[in-house]
């Protein structure tokens, strides 16, 4: 649609049309933004560097549905087949990481190290989002090397709420009145009296894995309902110490059945919903509530509906507000011609701009990367802001961010499978998961931290 519309002027003879402004060259993109919100905030810094930089064309007919699992197995065959594409977005950490460390090694990586770009915004990153893009990973320091530009952060564990549903139900002040997670299944039975009470269908909590999304019942699982024990603590102990972490314990299995219990609260349609649809309900009303990262702000910002856009609320899951579990959208620069590089470079230098992170990151929901970007007043981001600021509060990262993609698959798989027959369910297919892929999450904690590998 951008260059449609910059192609249509010209053919009108607009003035401002010339050879010299005719795009010469392409970048081809790969990402996997096509939900409301993250569709416009990418639509909107890549129209923004066309605008700035005619000469380029930007194609992104190669991004993919799905998520990142979806573009994870595309990327695959393409590099397979020699067609890598100029840029592609990945997770910050292991997401990045498998193609730094391509085949086990740092000599076969398949992206270009980007530190001179890396020089316009390395101090405006906070150390824990600069790790994630860095290899070796560890404490900033010069045996550094930056191989990704990080484009936001985003915090994982996050309720969003129906404003007039908990109205209703009495909770003025979520942020106060549900800190913990038993309060969190209290304020569900509200909602399921008040659907009896006034004879209208209201889902406590809605919830979408279908549509290949099992990486969104993992990120209920982990960074919410595991990062509420002990402070997070347990999830700490689970990726920090995997070789001694016992997923057969009294208080994981605890964890499990918490997973149990807030299913009998959710929708029975959720293995076929995308995350999505489910805050949609939320926003409607059908739904009291959805846990989600907090990117499904973008997606109610998004909403054409004014009324949709203004009936949410969200706050940290109950149980983890001192803890936030972020992740990080990146975009590399595979090995490719030297000119094909150096012109995919301009899009990175953008895309690490105060500028550029300003105009993605105020559709998409998320903070920007870069701790000097400024956001504007009234804008409910900044109670994002503050938290990931605030050094009381412990910043960890996602589970795509620590483990490699091999351990995340299998477990999500499991947890959803857990959770589709919550009703007869035993937790034991999840605890085995984890207990059969614990060697590749050692290999993947031991590739990052030397510490946590034995002695």
């Amino acid at each position: 649609m951008r260059t449609f519309v910059a192609i249509v002027a010209c053919a009108l003879g607009a003035s401002a049309c010339s050879d010299e402004e005719a795009p010469s060259r392409s970048i081809q993109i790969m990402h996997w933004w096509n939900a409301g919100g993250e569709k416009e905030a990418i639509d909107a810094v890549l129209g923004a560097f066309e605008e700035r930089n005619p000469s380029i064309r930007v194609l992104d007919d190669a991004s993919v549905g799905g998520g990142s699992t979806e573009q994870r197995l595309a990327l695959a065959t393409l590099f397979h087949e020699g067609l890598l594409p100029d840029t592609f977005q990945a997770n910050g950490g292991w997401g990045l990481l498998a193609w730094v460390l391509y085949d086990g090694s740092v000599e076969s990586t398949k992206l270009a190290q980007i530190d001179d770009l890396a020089d316009d915004w390395r101090n405006a990153v906070p150390d824990e989002v600069m790790t994630s893009v860095s290899y070796p990973p560890g404490p900033p320091g010069t045996d550094m090397h930056q191989y990704a530009v990080p484009l936001n952060i985003h915090r994982l564990n996050t309720l969003f709420y129906n404003k007039e549903v908990f109205r209703q139900i009495g909770i003025l002040n979520p942020e106060e009145e549900l800190t913990e997670l038993s309060q969190l299944f209290d304020a569900a039975k509200r909602v399921r009296q008040l659907s009896l009470d006034i004879h209208k269908p209201i889902t406590p909590i809605a919830l979408g894995y279908g549509d290949k999304q099992d990486w969104s019942m993992s990120l209920l699982f982990f960074e919410n309902l595991l990062v509420g024990r002990r402070g997070g603590a347990l999830y700490q102990e689970l990726f920090d110490d995997p070789g001694h972490f016992d997923p057969f314990s009294t208080e994981f299995e605890a964890t499990l059945e918490d997973l149990r219990t807030l299913m009998s609260y959710a929708n029975d349609d959720a293995n076929e919903l995308p995350w999505d649809k489910a805050m949609a309900r939320v926003l409607k009303g059908e739904a009291a509530m959805t846990i989600m990262g907090d990117w499904a702000k973008g997606y109610a910002d998004a909403q054409e509906e004014e009324e949709h856009r203004l009936a949410y609320g969200f706050i940290p899951m109950p149980g983890t507000a001192r803890t936030f579990v972020f992740t990080t959208d990146t975009f590399s620069l595979p090995i490719k011609n030297e000119k094909q590089m150096d012109t995919t470079r301009e899009l990175l230098r953008f895309f690490g701009s105060a500028d550029g992170q300003k105009i993605f990151n105020e559709k998409k929901g998320s903070i920007s990367a870069r701790t000097d970007v400024a956001i504007p007043e009234g804008d409910n981001r900044q109670a994002t802001f503050a938290a990931f600021s605030d050094d009381a509060i412990t910043k960890i990262g996602a589970t795509s961010l620590r483990a490699r993609q091999t351990w995340v698959d299998a477990v999500s798989k499991a947890i959803a499978a857990f959770a589709t027959n919550w009703k007869d369910g035993s937790p034991s297919e999840v605890q085995h998961t984890i207990d059969n892929y614990s060697d590749v999450l050692l290999d993947s904690c031991c590739s990052l931290m030397t510490g946590c590998c034995p002695q």
